[in-house]
């Protein structure tokens, strides 16, 4: 301990040397970054071998930085996204009951719900700003409840039970398990999906008019389910037909176009925007962030779509804000 040799009888301390930092912690009941660390990258060796983002979680720790908001005080949060992710990959392709998996796994319903922005960490971009917490669990295929697709339009579906259902007015809803082929008319003109509810239901009730092609709602992100189900539905359709998406303009409605896109290129075929362009619209919604619009020029770039100004948009326009309107013929 070094006293102010100016400050006479009051000896004021102007430097401590500890000998021991970890006797301090002790005194003071706190946990040493450099003993939690230690401790997080003992629990997370395993994790960290299968993850490289798992990884990334720990070199970022090292040096002190938060993640999500989390630090190594918070590596189980980790361990226990790897596990629901394990879980995950050894049903691929299938939606889960989220509850129900949370349950099995960890005899607690509500632990992934409090662990999923590592979830979004892990599986998304590696960004400061996390993703919307219903948009993360549907693309790793945690549902709150079974989902079905909803359809309108023109179209015949074969299911696995044998049955062949064309597509009733003014829509239907089938179990994704059950679909096993779609067989399009000779002149379907457009395949769109939809990222709204309230948009599809509108389309469906012909507030745009007839439907000449084939709607199909998304529920927000696509899940796995939903999306192997698009997958068969786009595999049979004649050489003019159009793959078009309408979702909202702003970072997470490109973001689900985008996974959309990647469906139809498994397929060979391009996706195209149906009145995403904000050039085109008039905007009604919040400001968006720098972050946002970073995101919205990555996934543009990835889709190939060439929209409105250099800046891209600025301002959120949600679908239910814009006029129903079908692409023609």
């Amino acid at each position: 301990m070094e006293v102010d040799a100016l400050s006479g009888d009051a000896e004021q301390v102007t430097r401590i040397a500890v000998m021991d930092a970890d006797r301090l912690s002790e005194c003071l009941e706190v946990t040493p970054l450099w003993r939690a660390f230690a401790q997080a990258a003992h629990l997370l060796a395993p994790s960290a071998e299968r993850r490289p983002r798992v990884q990334s979680i720990l070199d970022r720790w090292r040096t002190g930085q938060r993640v999500r908001l989390l630090g190594p005080e918070n590596a189980q949060d980790v361990v226990d996204a790897d596990h629901v992710l394990t879980y995950l990959e050894a049903h691929r392709g299938d939606d889960q009951i989220m509850r129900r998996v949370s349950a099995q796994l960890f005899s607690d319903s509500k632990r992934i719900e409090t662990i999923w922005p590592v979830l979004d960490f892990l599986t998304g971009e590696q960004s400061p700003v996390p993703r919307q917490k219903a948009d993360v669990l549907a693309e790793i295929g945690l549902l709150a409840h079974p989902q079905p697709l909803l359809v309108c339009g023109r179209g015949i579906f074969r299911l696995t039970t044998g049955e062949s259902i064309a597509i009733p007015k003014p829509y239907i809803g089938l179990p994704p398990e059950c679909i096993r082929a779609f067989e399009p008319p000779a002149d379907l003109p457009w395949v769109l999906s939809v990222e709204n509810l309230t948009t599809f239901h509108e389309i469906a009730r012909e507030a745009g008019g007839e439907v000449l092609g084939l709607v199909l709602y998304t529920a927000g992100m696509p899940s796995p389910a939903w999306r192997r189900s698009y997958k068969t539905a786009i595999s049979s359709l004649p050489s003019q037909c159009r793959l078009l998406h309408w979702g909202d303009i702003d970072d997470g409605g490109y973001r689900i176009a985008l996974t959309i896109a990647e469906q139809g290129r498994a397929a060979g075929l391009q996706l195209q925007q149906w009145k995403m362009d904000w050039s085109d619209q008039q905007a009604t919604g919040r400001e968006l962030t720098p972050e946002q619009r970073g995101r919205i020029a990555r996934s543009l770039e990835a889709l190939h779509w060439n929209l409105g100004s250099t800046s891209g948009p600025t301002t959120r326009i949600e679908q239910e804000a814009l006029v129903i309107e079908l692409p023609k013929r």
